[in-house]
């Protein structure tokens, strides 16, 4: 009985709704969805054959998932991040500050394999360790 689908009256009750949608990954089907839908409605392909991947740093106060970045001097998260060749956003992947862009890169690179295989071509700024993305670009066949 621990299977079967929870009501809608135990769902309305306090955000057990959300973390169902959450579970059944109902929000990221309709991002790919719409994301997809827009390509269309741009002329373009609805699924994407190219990324850029990239990171940026944001200074956090609170919270566990923070770390110090000692090149830009700051105490935050770090957003490592993949859209496609117009912007729209692909991947998210959020760390510590004190993580590098080559290990973000790393696991922004197997979401998208996993997620939109359909990408073969990636885009890079010469934050990432060039030797470590290629590697592992390579084992995922991707084009950098």
């Amino acid at each position: 009985m621990a299977d079967a689908a929870p009501s809608f009256w135990a769902l309305a009750n306090g955000v057990g709704w959300f973390r169902e949608l959450t579970r059944r990954f109902l929000f990221q089907t309709i991002h790919d969805l719409a994301l997809m839908l827009d390509r269309e409605l741009a002329g373009r392909e609805a699924s994407p054959s190219a990324a850029v991947i990239d990171s940026q740093l944001v200074k956090a106060t609170q919270g566990n998932t923070r770390g110090y970045d000692a090149r830009k001097k700051i105490v935050g998260r770090k957003r490592h991040i993949a859209v496609d060749t117009d912007g729209r956003l692909l991947m998210v992947h959020l760390t510590a500050a004190n993580i590098s862009d080559s290990a973000g890169a790393q696991a922004i690179l197997d979401a998208i394999r996993k997620r939109w295989p359909w990408v073969k071509h990636l885009f890079a700024d010469g934050a990432c360790d060039r030797l470590k993305l290629m590697d592992t670009a390579a084992y995922l066949d991707f084009v950098v």
